[in-house]
């Protein structure tokens, strides 16, 4: 038999052990959690709107296909080392898609410190999904594979939280050189088309574009009418094209 006194000391340490480990444990249900209840729910409330707003039919087999194949990615780590599909090999993106896997929504290290998960996981959703159409052949890469993304991703963002909020930085994904962007590109609207031209190839310029176009027209909506007339792989026009079609509707 353990003595009495081995015995209280070893029943000590355990509780020592359960109190030091404790934090670990609930930070690890905690991301459980992100991962297979806040990023399934995110995504079940953004496909349809972001499908409709791109033009996608969403028919029951391809919902469950893209519901099916998103997944929330747990990276405890934040080095160029701990994710291996990352395409250019360069940190760890926000989130990934690739046709053999389909959608990773990353849950990084610093996740704690976001104000609004679903808002946050929404909007990348949105901007992965537009490359899940680009896998499709339904939208565009001849403006890059991002900038599409992007604008979709900034476009949600100004839906969801408004534009104050993401000039703000409430959603951390759209960080100030696309916010840069975003600004020239609704310049290059106001301005008819005159200023830079190339600002659509950099991220957050066609959203710029797209959102100062719908303001222009007085209907909101018009920013995805622009969006969708640039972004279209088999109807493709071009922004000043868009630009013009657009205006043609305005209040």
């Amino acid at each position: 038999p353990v003595p009495a006194a081995e015995s209280a000391r070893g029943g000590r340490i355990a509780r020592v052990i359960r109190r030091a480990t404790e934090p670990w444990r609930l930070r690890a249900e905690e991301e459980r959690r992100v991962v297979d209840e806040t990023i399934p729910a995110a995504a079940r409330e953004e496909l349809p709107v972001v499908a409709a707003r791109l033009g996608r039919p969403l028919d029951d087999a391809h919902r469950r296909d893209v519901l099916k194949r998103t997944n929330g990615w747990p990276m405890r780590w934040h080095s160029s080392w701990t994710y291996k599909d990352h395409p250019d090999h360069l940190g760890i993106p926000d989130g990934h898609f690739r046709h053999d896997f389909g959608i990773r929504l990353m849950v990084k290290p610093g996740w704690r410190r976001i104000a609004d998960l679903t808002l946050h996981y929404r909007v990348l959703f949105a901007h992965e999904y537009t490359h899940w159409l680009q896998d499709e052949g339904l939208v565009t890469e001849r403006w890059g594979g991002e900038p599409p993304a992007v604008a979709s991703e900034i476009l949600r963002a100004i839906e969801l939280a408004g534009l104050p909020a993401v000039e703000a930085g409430r959603v951390p994904t759209v960080h100030e050189g696309n916010l840069s962007n975003f600004r020239a590109g609704r310049e290059w609207a106001r301005s008819g088309g005159k200023s830079d031209p190339f600002v659509v190839y950099r991220r957050g310029g066609l959203a710029g574009m797209a959102y100062e176009a719908g303001v222009l027209a007085g209907r909101p909506e018009a920013a995805w009418e622009f969006l969708g007339m640039v972004v279209s792989e088999k109807n493709g026009r071009t922004p000043a094209e868009a630009l013009a079609a657009v205006l043609k509707t305005a209040r």
